[in-house]
């Protein structure tokens, strides 16, 4: 599969060929995202001195349009439903050919103070119930089966890094939360993010706005906390009762919770551990596979987390 990427100097020019209406607003090119550890996205901020326009963020994708216009649809479908915790997207319906152009969210990103606020709009994601027949965006029509298969190919994969100990551990606790998630893969879809933590939240006007919906799709809940519980409250065990209470106040709450978050944790670590292996980075790698291995022995932090499910 070809890269794209598009150089700095070029994005501006190409994004007022797709959208010639911006032109009138001058906009100068801010700068380009990156990630923490160094890799450039294909996402960038402009700035006018246009009063009703001030900052916007336009964004591509590095490999196919494809996921671009399935993002563009889970943005437009929300917002057609005046969802006003994500951003807004300035032309909803022209179907981007290149870019995707919202609006830029002042404020800060989210840290563990906001951690009320994040489960709250968390909660009212999870609570839009997707019909299976939706022809606004696309569904998956068998989520329990599709997530166990992705969970063996992810453990499959890698096999050899984390060695057939933590491979056996990883089997049984499948072949344990499996019956647990095919009976709550038999409840209503709800709209899933794939990348809840901190960072991808922004505190405005004393909310949590939701960004970055490049991995978006329809699934069951349970999943997005996963990552959650992976990256942000196994550092601070003791505040999740604090997103608990916050997030079953709107948003329905599985039985057998404790099964389907160990499944989902775990489902989360194993591919971090493939991507941290395939940045070669090794820091990282190392500390995914101490989660690891505490959630296969039923210790530390994130064990903590988990129990207060």
């Amino acid at each position: 599969m070809t890269k794209i990427f598009i150089k700095k100097h070029q994005a501006l020019e190409l994004l007022l060929r797709e959208y010639p209406a911006l032109s009138k607003y001058n906009f100068k090119l801010i700068k380009r995202f990156v990630s923490p550890g160094g890799r450039k996205y294909n996402t960038f901020l402009a700035k006018s001195n246009n009063q009703n326009l001030k900052k916007i963020i336009f964004k591509s994708r590095k490999y196919t349009t494809q996921n671009l216009i399935k993002e563009w649809q889970f943005h437009k479908y929300l917002q057609k439903r005046n969802i006003t915790f994500i951003p807004k997207l300035l032309f909803p319906n022209q179907k981007p050919k290149k870019f995707l152009v919202m609006n830029f969210i002042e404020g800060n990103n989210a840290n563990f103070s906001d951690i009320k606020k994040v489960a709250h709009t968390t909660a009212k994601l999870h609570s839009i119930n997707i019909n299976k027949n939706n022809s606004q965006i696309p569904v998956e029509q068998n989520w329990g089966k599709s997530i166990q298969n992705k969970f063996l190919e992810r453990l499959e994969g890698i096999k050899k890094i984390i060695g057939n100990s933590y491979y056996q551990k990883s089997i049984n606790i499948f072949q344990e939360t499996t019956p647990f998630i095919k009976i709550d893969s038999l409840k209503r879809l709800t709209l899933i993010h794939r990348d809840i933590y901190l960072e991808n939240f922004i505190i405005q006007n004393n909310k949590a706005v939701l960004i970055d919906f490049g991995m978006s799709q329809t699934g069951r809940p349970f999943y997005d906390l996963g990552k959650l519980v992976m990256l942000n409250l196994s550092e601070k065990p003791n505040l999740t009762p604090v997103f608990l209470k916050s997030y079953k106040k709107n948003a329905p709450y599985p039985k057998n919770s404790k099964s389907i978050i160990i499944f989902y944790t775990l489902f989360e670590l194993l591919g971090t551990v493939n991507f941290a292996n395939h940045l070669n980075n090794q820091k990282y790698l190392k500390s995914t596979l101490l989660l690891l291995h505490d959630l296969l022995n039923k210790k530390g932090n994130i064990t903590k987390v988990i129990n207060y499910f």
